[in-house]
């Protein structure tokens, strides 16, 4: 009897128990050196809102291609900025429509200044992302929206101001759900490979949509109900009170 009783305590605590193999970030057996991009640009996409910066030093003629009220958009938190349209332009004074989606920040700023070049002299160029953000969803502490003013993010980074993964979440099978070339891609990634720092997602694009799968332990028992853990911690108490009971 009190061995069956033994054998069912080990069987609970056996099951609550999680292989550290499934948990540990970056396992590698040899030193991984990777040298990361400096120069990593995200690449601009419709729907992006651009600050445009253009400056002189005679003022009054870099005035007519200050962005205001008129020639911008208004975002939702208030910020004034040029939208790059479905079509992949934004619409700039004087000059017209100006090929945007597709382009490095970079190299959008280049073919600005060299647009620019045709109407005013040792004219400053500054572009900046107002809306760069991406979500982190899923089994995660803090799921949720992350801004990003830096306009470059890595997804370790991004998953640590969503307050890391909790212990159910799945870090061998992160789901990153990217637009590209107007078409909705999942990529799936292990964040116990160390292999994850040379990855061409390590780096995160705007928008992107980070999908923390739950672990199957935990998917299994809310399909079971949401009072399994409860339950399971009921009869572990019961099961050691008659141990105890047995052996008096």
């Amino acid at each position: 009897m009190k061995k069956n009783i033994l054998f069912l305590l080990i069987s609970f605590a056996f099951i609550s128990c999680i292989p550290k193999k499934e948990i540990i970030y970056l396992q590698s057996d040899d030193n991984l050196l990777v040298e990361l991009s400096k120069d990593y640009e995200p690449t601009l996409k419709p729907d992006d809102l651009l600050q445009i910066l253009v400056k002189t030093l005679d003022k009054e003629s870099s005035e007519p291609y200050s962005l205001n009220n008129q020639n911008g958009t208004i975002s939702p938190v208030g910020n004034t900025g040029y939208l790059i349209d479905k079509e992949g332009f934004i619409d700039f004074p004087f000059i017209g429509k100006i090929k945007a989606a597709g382009l490095k920040k970079s190299e959008f700023k280049a073919k600005i200044s060299d647009e620019l070049s045709k109407h005013l002299k040792n004219a400053f160029i500054d572009v900046r992302f107002i809306n760069f953000r991406v979500n982190v969803i899923g089994e995660v502490s803090h799921p949720g929206t992350i801004d990003v003013s830096s306009e470059k993010i890595t997804i370790l980074e991004a998953l640590s101001k969503a307050g890391d993964l909790t212990i159910y979440g799945n870090r061998k099978n992160i789901k990153l759900i990217r637009e590209e070339n107007g078409v909705v891609i999942t990529h799936t990634l292990d964040l116990t490979s160390s292999k994850i720092i040379s990855s061409p997602f390590y780096y995160l694009d705007q928008n992107d949509v980070i999908y923390v799968e739950p672990r199957r332990t935990k998917a299994d028992s809310t399909a079971i109900g949401g009072n399994v853990t409860t339950g399971i911690s009921v009869i572990s108490s019961l099961l050691t009170l008659v141990l105890i009971l047995t052996t008096l």
